[in-house]
């Protein structure tokens, strides 16, 4: 079964090869739709947004001094009044190092630059049934690997700005291919804030693959936030490991894009390893967001919490699927999965399914999934109170949201994410 499914790859990742690059030197996902790529398009691919993906022709964009004096006025706008020498910044423009603009050369994480071809170590951290991510693992030309030094307990947050740049074209759109592998070793303590920003208003795809090892004793704090505009498409794979009394916390945030895809897989690979993952949806209009979580319990007493806070506005929709297995050999295990949604509008949805796979007698998991419309006579009372009733629906998204902004204790971030959800409120209202 296994040289089968080994041959099978071979042959696929051949046609890769002779179908993705056109004549035009531009890139082409058809061949998605071939028979012999069917089996890797199951669960983890939402086939509206596979339809979105392939209306059109990707052509990489390269550098130039135009799009950076962008990216700095970005940058500057991003962080306000707070001083950027407070933080170590790690800058990419459509899947490209910008040197000028990054400052990590000070911190103590070793950045570097390897070949698709000198990374075969990522290989093993990604789930090759996502399409998707399976492209990015075999034809990226670069991959950035971020290592910590062991011992580490860094007081400034690492920035990781991924910023893309869409072009006024009909038949094409630029790709944003991202992939990264971080490694923290060791009795370390680190802060990871990663920010997708639009630096135009035009369409791109973003394509992002992001695997991580934690080591023993050692804690990662990592917050993704997606706050790119409202015409992007955009698919992100995190897949982690998880070492000996490891601890994961994962805020998902995501406020951007026209159509976003999350697939996020973490391994629980040491005894005592815990994460705790935390996601926020906010979508308006005709938006889209999927989320696909699924967490593996492979060795004795490992924790695992999920929680989720999602609003819809207009005849936007988000789907969730949750999944938490625990195997046999993973004894005093628990997991625990709480899916929390609001729904603004008749046209409006939300789809929520979690899953728990238990094989282990002496293991605990519970889950939760809560959906309903905003109470009208809270409405009723607010705008009692002299407060206008689209003020009276903001003050209840935000606190709908409170409990997960809480997590995120970097302060010009979170006044970013608040900041956005207004204005996507006063849009979607």
């Amino acid at each position: 079964m296994k040289d089968k499914k080994e041959f099978k790859d071979k042959k696929i990742r051949k046609k890769i090869y002779n179908l993705f690059r056109t004549k035009e030197g531009s890139i082409d996902f058809r061949f998605l739709e071939r028979e012999d790529f069917r089996f890797f398009i199951q669960e983890k691919v939402n086939v509206d947004f596979l339809k979105e993906v392939l209306k059109r022709k990707y052509i990489f964009n390269k550098l130039c001094e135009k799009k950076i004096q962008k990216v700095r006025k970005a940058i500057k706008l991003f962080f306000g009044n707070s001083s950027t020498e407070k933080y170590w910044k790690l800058c990419i423009l459509n899947g490209s190092i910008i040197p000028e603009e990054s400052n990590y050369q000070d911190s103590p994480y070793q950045v570097k630059i390897f070949n698709g071809n000198h990374s075969s170590i990522l290989r093993n951290f990604v789930e090759i049934e996502d399409p998707f991510s399976y492209i990015t693992q075999f034809i990226s030309n670069k991959v950035i690997y971020i290592r910590s030094q062991e011992n580490s307990y860094p007081r400034r947050v690492l920035y990781i700005f991924n910023f893309s740049y869409g072009i006024e074209e009909n038949r094409f759109s630029n790709i944003n291919h991202c992939r990264y592998f971080l490694e923290i070793l060791q009795n370390s303590k680190i802060k990871i804030i990663e920010v997708f920003l639009s630096i135009n208003r035009f369409s791109c795809f973003t394509n992002s693959l992001f695997t991580f090892s934690v080591e023993e004793n050692s804690t990662l704090q990592y917050d993704r936030v997606n706050l790119e505009n409202d015409q992007n498409l955009h698919h992100s794979y995190s897949g982690a490991s998880l070492k000996r009394n490891s601890f994961l916390k994962y805020n998902n945030i995501t406020l951007g894009s026209k159509d976003s895809q999350n697939i996020i897989k973490i391994c629980l690979n040491g005894y005592n390893s815990r994460v705790n993952l935390n996601g926020l949806s906010l979508q308006k209009q005709s938006e889209k967001n999927s989320n696909y979580i699924s967490i593996d319990h492979i060795c004795p007493f490992g924790k695992s919490e999920q929680i989720y806070n999602m609003v819809t506005l207009g005849k936007s929709s988000i789907s969730l699927k949750n999944n938490i297995q625990i195997f046999h050999q993973s004894p005093f295990s628990y997991g625990k999965i709480l899916n929390r949604n609001l729904i603004f509008g008749k046209n409006s949805k939300v789809f929520s399914s979690p899953h728990l796979n238990i094989y282990n007698k002496e293991s605990s998991c519970s889950h939760g999934v809560t959906v309903g419309n905003i109470d009208k006579s809270l409405i009723f009372y607010l705008c009692s109170r002299g407060i206008s009733e689209d003020k009276s629906k903001e003050m209840i998204i935000n606190s709908f949201f409170e409990k997960t902004l809480k997590k995120i204790h970097v302060k010009c971030v979170k006044d970013k994410i608040r900041q956005t959800i207004k204005n996507k409120i006063l849009k979607g209202l």
